[in-house]
């Protein structure tokens, strides 16, 4: 004879189903606006990204300027 295997009671599936449907129902309005605040905040990341760049493009005007001041000065001093 084999010994009888334990009996276990199992809760009824469906009420816990239904909390758990409840509780994701209140916490979804708090996900959904979280979501809208990273939408947010990766749009000011792409606007900042944005803005940085076209200083890296104005260095060759800044790097010329600052080349055709100098030969100005270096001139003056020369006539000097």
């Amino acid at each position: 004879m084999q010994p009888a295997e334990p009996t276990v009671s199992e809760p009824p599936l469906l009420p816990l189903l239904e909390q758990v449907q409840i509780e994701g129902a209140e916490v979804l309005p708090e996900v959904l606006q979280t979501l809208e605040q990273i939408d947010i905040s990766l749009g000011s990341l792409d606007l900042a990204a944005l803005s940085l760049e076209p200083a890296p493009s104005a260095i060759p005007g800044i790097s010329g300027a600052m080349s055709e001041a100098s030969a100005s000065v270096t001139a003056a001093l020369d006539a000097l």
